[in-house]
């Protein structure tokens, strides 16, 4: 399982890559059709990116990545 600090990593790479991305639509390097797809793209970069870094981020109330708690089944 990945560690939390390669969540973090990709999150930031993907922020960075939308950042690009929003910066030849605006700035107009792609065909102008393109354009909206570029401003589209970049904006789902920069929504994924934000849910990794913040996945990647979770801490506990000790400082330590939090850990999915599986409860046991109760036997009667």
């Amino acid at each position: 399982m990945l560690q939390h600090r390669a969540f973090t990593a990709a999150g930031i790479v993907m922020e960075l890559l939308g950042f690009v991305a929003l910066l030849a639509a605006v700035y107009g390097v792609a065909h102008p059709l393109a354009q909206g797809v570029l401003a589209a793209m970049a904006f789902l970069l920069w929504i994924v990116g934000a849910l990794l870094i913040v996945h990647g981020r979770r801490r506990g109330s000790d400082g330590q990545p939090v850990r999915v708690r599986v409860r046991a089944q109760r036997r009667r």
